[in-house]
Parts: structure tokens; sequence; C-alpha cells
């Protein structure tokens, strides 16, 4: 075993630079904890929640915010999510966005009249079916500040259309065929 000092630290240097410190509370140090995954926080939603969205419009709903707060400026964000979502119309699209706080990030390029620039989604063939939209990013937040990722749906009808997160649009009829979704938002802090 080793025996801690008074001060209960013990500190390692290389040409008078200190390069690892051990204290009773952990290891810290130039280069400690690189590519570790140093916490890990989860939202599942396992309830159903819909809106309806005119054209053109966002939802943003507030049960998939999950909140990290890195330990150092240098962490990155793993941000891992699936969420089931559903509409009541067929054949259309759904797209998802992410957001840190209030700025979008993962988001594709625009390009002529492609003006809509989303992360990822989900092609509702029919309104009587979920389907779940995956999206995996590695973020770089710089701060030790809380930080809350969300998400933001539209669509591709070109009037109002109800979205549902955990359910499909039309065809639950209390039936042991019927199924309802869950969906989780899981966020790692990844050491650099």
């Amino acid at each position: 075993g080793i025996t801690f000092p008074s001060a209960d630290t013990i500190k390692f240097s290389t040409g008078g630079v200190e390069r690892m410190q051990i204290t009773n509370s952990g290891v810290t140090g130039t280069g400690i904890g690189a590519g570790k995954i140093l916490q890990v926080v989860q939202t599942h939603y396992s309830d159903r929640v819909s809106a309806s969205i005119a054209s053109g419009g966002e939802w943003a709903p507030s049960q998939l915010n999950t909140a990290i707060t890195p330990s150092a400026t240098t962490s990155k964000v793993l941000i891992t999510a699936k969420v089931a979502v559903g509409c009541d119309v067929s054949q259309r699209l759904i797209f998802m966005s992410c957001y840190r706080d209030s700025t979008q990030i993962a988001l594709g390029d625009a390009s002529g009249n492609n003006i809509i620039r989303m992360s990822s989604a989900a092609y509702m063939h029919f309104d009587n079916t979920v389907s779940d939209i995956i999206f995996q990013f590695l973020d770089t937040p710089s701060t030790t500040s809380s930080t809350t990722y969300s998400f933001r749906f539209l669509h591709s009808q070109t009037a109002t259309m109800n979205l549902y997160i955990n359910r499909p649009g039309t065809g639950i009829n209390d039936r042991a065929q019927d199924a309802y979704l869950s969906s989780n938002v899981i966020l790692q802090e990844v050491g650099q």
C-alpha cells in the first residue's frame, strides 16, 4: 500500500512540471482519463406525448431533455438517442435536430433549395406504425457548466400533422398486437 503524507497528496513531476497527482479522492494529471468514460447520464421516457405541428413548424418536447455537467473543458460528450416516433399521415418524413442548450449541433449542410438542416430522420410508410429515429454524435461543449441536450422535430407534410412519441399515429385499439414503445437519451462524458 501507499501511505499518504499529511497533506494527503502525492505529486509526480518531470523537469519541474507536475505530471500527475494522487489524492485520497482520485488520480489527476496530464493524460489521465483520456478516452475514458467519466460519467453517464440517461433520460428514459416511456410515457406518450403528441403535438399538432403546422407545415414548417417545430416541436421541442421537454420530456427528452438531458443535462450533464462536464468535469473539464476539454471533455467531449457522446450523445446517443433512440426516439420512437409516429404520425397520423402515411408516407411522410419526420426530421429530428439536436441542440446543445440553444445551439443546434450535428446538422447537415445547406445546398441549393434544401434549406432544412437536421440531424436524423425516419420515414413513416404507414400512419399506424412507429419508427425509431437513431442519433449519435460526439460533441465538444468546452464548458464545465451544466449543459442540456434537447431534440426538436418537424415533418414533411405540407399541412398540419400530428406527431407522436412512443406510439403510432393511429391504430391503437387495445389489442394484444398493438404496442407502445419507449425512448432514451444517453450522455457520456469522454475524458480527453
